[in-house]
């Protein structure tokens, strides 16, 4: 809540948000005994409220890596990709700002994903920007990933999004914030820049842009890490979970 609010305030947009919903939440997890909870920065989140980290379970999400290919069509620009709802929450308007500064020659930017109301209200900023393209929501992501060389996340809020668990199956070095809540690792399957950094957006984007081999070693990384993080792995981190619980508790 308070992080949207400042992104809201600083787009020049109005704020919403149900206060009985946000009160619900608040008198659910002080009941709970235990939370399950899906990456270090909801711990770190909770944490910072005051909840008490013995009843934190961290768990990250997972992904079917069956779904996805790795393999690559080439012969056509550099693309880098984002694919969510295309909102202020997910950091668009950042990706946006950084791909007008970049002004990379032959090169392309995708979004895909339904366009939320609040980023309408300020596309018109970015008409003129060149090689943009919306693609809109689609259920052909794997097939998208396949066009596509680098995945670009720039979200300010998440728990874990399950999307950059996609793209790593898919092969696709990623750039995202720590507020991603991702698996992914600084330097090696990809980048991590702080929310809301355009400098450093624009510094990971011109990089992996300019070394096919950069990108081509962070691709094999990116398999490889989604392939740890398959729904039977999380099943399993769960029920061990709910069992050693269940042992202690008299």
């Amino acid at each position: 809540r308070t992080l949207l609010e400042l992104e809201y305030q600083r787009w020049g947009l109005p704020w919403h948000m149900p206060r009985w919903n946000y009160g619900r939440m608040l008198h659910e997890l002080a009941l709970a005994d235990y939370i399950t909870i899906p990456s270090a920065f909801v711990r770190e989140s909770m944490s910072a409220q005051g909840l008490p980290l013995h009843k934190l379970i961290e768990i990250p999400f997972g992904v079917d890596p069956a779904r996805f290919s790795s393999s690559r069509k080439t012969g056509r620009p550099v693309r880098f990709l984002f694919a969510g709802q295309v909102s202020i929450r997910k950091g668009v308007p950042y990706l946006l700002e950084a791909w007008k500064r970049l002004k990379l020659p032959g090169s392309e930017l995708w979004l895909a994903g339904r366009m939320m109301g609040d980023f309408a209200a300020i596309r018109h900023r970015w008409a003129e920007v060149d090689g943009v393209r919306f693609l809109g929501h689609s259920s052909a992501l794997p097939a998208i990933f396949q066009q596509c060389d680098v995945f670009v996340f720039p979200s300010i809020e998440e728990g874990s999004a399950l999307v950059t668990y996609e793209a790593l199956a898919g092969g696709l070095p990623v750039i995202t914030t720590p507020n991603a809540g991702s698996v992914v690792r600084d330097g090696q399957e990809g980048y991590i820049v702080p929310a809301g950094d355009i400098e450093a957006l624009c510094e990971r984007m011109e990089q992996l842009r300019g070394s096919p081999s950069l990108r081509e070693a962070m691709a094999r990384a990116a398999r490889l890490r989604a392939e740890e993080y398959s729904w039977d792995r999380y099943q399993k981190s769960l029920t061990e979970a709910y069992y050693a619980i269940a042992c202690k508790t008299p």
